[in-house]
């Protein structure tokens, strides 16, 4: 018995705010004033007490308390994982017991403190590999392990990131005990050096070094082609440069093109926004304008050969780019080549032609020197560093070209302008133009040669991939660590394949084509690294992906901004262990992920079975957002390839979006499941 006096137990046992609840190990409590009724636990005390503060009431409680003994604890549920190390053949498998729950850093942690492993792993760089092909014995796993990360060490599908819950890695739970499997394989720096595979990890010296020999034999085999002068006069020999062996892409055939340069060189990317947006610019000076104008007069002069062409119009382009432009440079062993070239690391290539149509075409001219440049011995060190930057400018009588380039595994060209320069009632405005242009030019050119001033030795090999370049003032890039492109496979490649002609072609091509990476990109914490897809378009409705995301229904999205050059950035979860949608679930979480949208007015528009992943627990989830639109708004666009089941749908090249195409599509989705 207690007494309850003041509305306040005096119990110290029991002593609580009337506000409060009773305490969970309190089984029966009755107040005895009243006979009131059984108090419930779950109730505070005071709905039970009449706080008259006119009078004083005397409350006694008749408690009944469990024993502390009989309380139940809670039970984790726990999963064992198989987990070897291949530190020397006599190493053994051990059992490691983690909560489902556990994060891949938990297992880590618990085989670092683990007194077997404990001194190996001291000062390591600890990897950890889902496994499930290795028997644990009773024959050592020694060989197996060593044949089996050959072939699986650059497989980041298989990759344990330590952030992420195990379980996305064992949807399932660990390999079942009678079946004696390897789940888990620790690697570190020494084992893979031992292997000799660190050459086959990304960020070490081996793979810089690799990545570098695979580069300089494209150079080598480019530069066994014809001199650029025999590769521009002829079809054999245009066709030669353009599509035998595809290691310049300068888009001819169709497909044969890259992701946009603007996404690996801020100079670059500055210089195509300023071509592209010329009337933003500030006026050039009085000077520059008077040199634009005879510029254009002097080229509009009908030369009887290209070297009276050249002599005329050398002075004004020197004045123009800069006297630092070395005419008619002899290369490395070679002929008289490029016409004009400035910077001793080439910043410009300059080429020139009568008259367009004569002799070639000047830009693809340019590009083929291009590739000769990098071949020189003196550019080995930034071939091993960079990509290479360099603009690419080309006249062929009235016509002037501007065009950006790169090499990183093979050589990708961009036109940026093409300007006639005529003389006629619009020349006060041509010749502002030109100002401009020339202008545009000079900075670029100013901010490459800090760009190869500055180069350092790169593990990572960094130049491969994108360094884009926010819109947005004030809105930061994140920090990213690039693994490699992801391949239509799902396969991580640092070098895109060149298998033209091979029934891998078609591959090859589309990984050239298309900008889409894997990453690891650093949160708030620098200990704390998420997986993440890099993916670069030329639109994006980030309120459609987030949209889905907040209900599970797209991959979470970290990022999102318009960039320097044009393009959209976009950053997502990588959803480990997907698969291709085939399930009753699946079909249903696109069809909800659908209805959302159209609650929204949003139309989707390209429902198909590339743009769905599968969830390894079940369920599905839309991943392509880059032509959502607003219904009866909208339009789909012009490019888009209109086979049967699209027209079927009533979707047509510049058609409006409509909310019952995506039915008609969601249909044909659900009959290709194979149910109704």
């Amino acid at each position: 018995m207690y007494d309850l006096s003041d509305h306040s137990i005096q119990s110290p046992a029991l002593a609580r705010n009337p506000k409060d609840k009773l305490p969970d190990r309190v089984k029966e409590c009755r107040l005895k004033k009243d006979n009131a009724n059984l108090l419930d636990t779950d109730i505070p005390i005071a709905q039970y007490i009449n706080c008259d503060s006119s009078k004083e009431f005397q409350f006694v409680l008749d408690v009944q308390i469990l024993p502390a003994a009989t309380v139940q604890p809670v039970v984790v549920p726990q999963s064992c994982y198989a987990v070897y190390m291949p530190h020397g053949r006599g190493a053994q498998c051990r059992p490691f017991n983690l909560p489902e729950e556990a994060k891949v850093e938990d297992l880590q942690a618990a085989i670092c403190g683990h007194r077997e492993f404990k001194r190996a792993l001291e000062g390591e760089d600890v990897r950890l590999y889902k496994c499930g092909d290795i028997s644990t014995g009773p024959l050592t796993a020694f060989d197996p392990a060593r044949e089996w990360l050959q072939g699986h060490i650059n497989n980041q599908e298989i990759f344990m990131v330590p952030t992420n819950r195990l379980a996305e890695y064992f949807p399932n739970g660990p390999a079942p005990e009678n079946q004696k499997k390897v789940d888990v394989i620790v690697a570190t720096g020494s084992i893979l050096e031992g292997f000799d595979l660190l050459r086959n990890l990304p960020g070490t010296a081996g793979y810089a070094s690799q990545v570098s020999k695979e580069r300089q034999s494209r150079i080598d085999k480019i530069g066994q082609l014809p001199s650029p002068s025999e590769g521009i006069k002829t079809e054999k020999g245009i066709k030669k440069f353009m599509n035998e062996d595809n290691l310049i892409h300068c888009h001819r055939p169709a497909e044969n093109y890259g992701p946009p340069i603007a996404l690996f060189n801020h100079a670059l990317a500055r210089l195509k926004h300023s071509l592209d947006h010329l009337d933003q610019l500030e006026d050039p000076s009085y000077l520059t304008l008077e040199q634009c104008h005879e510029l254009i007069v002097e080229a509009s002069v009908l030369y009887d050969s290209e070297d009276s062409r050249k002599k005329a119009l050398r002075p004004i382009l020197n004045r123009l780019l800069g006297d630092g432009g070395r005419w008619e440079a002899t290369l490395e062993g070679r002929a008289r080549i490029p016409d004009a070239i400035w910077g001793d690391i080439a910043q410009l290539i300059f080429e020139m032609k009568n008259e367009d149509g004569l002799g070639g075409n000047a830009t693809l001219q340019g590009t083929i020197v291009f590739t000769k440049v990098l071949a020189q011995e003196k550019y080995a060190k930034y071939v091993e560093r960079s990509h290479c930057p360099v603009i690419l400018v080309g006249m062929m009588g009235t016509r002037l070209e501007i065009s950006s380039a790169i090499f990183t595994d093979g050589v990708y060209v961009d036109k940026l302008v093409s300007q006639e320069l005529f003389i006629d009632a619009w020349q006060s405005e041509t010749v502002l133009r030109l100002g401009r242009i020339f202008k545009a030019l000079s900075h670029a050119m100013t901010a490459l040669t800090s760009y190869y001033d500055n180069l350092q030795a790169d593990a990572d090999c960094t130049y491969l991939y994108p360094c884009p370049l926010s819109a947005v003032e004030g809105l930061h890039i994140p920090k990213l660590k690039y693994l490699g492109k992801l391949s239509r496979q799902g396969e991580i490649i640092a070098i895109c394949r060149n298998t033209v002609g091979s029934e891998e072609d078609l591959g090859s091509r589309t990984e050239r084509r298309y900008a889409l990476y894997r990453a690891t990109m650093q949160g708030d914490d620098p200990a704390d690294k998420m997986d993440v897809v890099v993916k670069f378009a030329v639109s994006y409705n980030e309120k459609a992906h987030r949209l889905l995301a907040d209900k599970g229904l797209a991959p979470t999205l970290h990022f999102h901004a318009p960039l320097v050059g044009g393009m959209h950035m976009v950053v997502m979860d990588y959803i480990h262990g997907s698969r291709p949608p085939q399930k009753q679930q699946d079909y249903e979480d696109v069809e909800k992920a659908i209805s959302l949208l159209h609650n929204e007015d949003m139309v989707f528009g390209d429902i198909r079975k590339p743009n769905i992943i599968a969830k390894p627990n079940g369920g599905a989830m839309l991943i392509d957002f880059d032509w959502v639109g607003k219904h009866q708004v909208s339009k789909y666009p012009a490019s888009w390839s209109i086979d049967d089941t699209r027209l079927d749908a009533g979707v047509t090249r510049r058609g409006l979006m409509d909310k019952k195409h995506d039915t008609i599509l969601l249909e044909g989705l659900k009959k290709s499941f194979g149910f109704t």
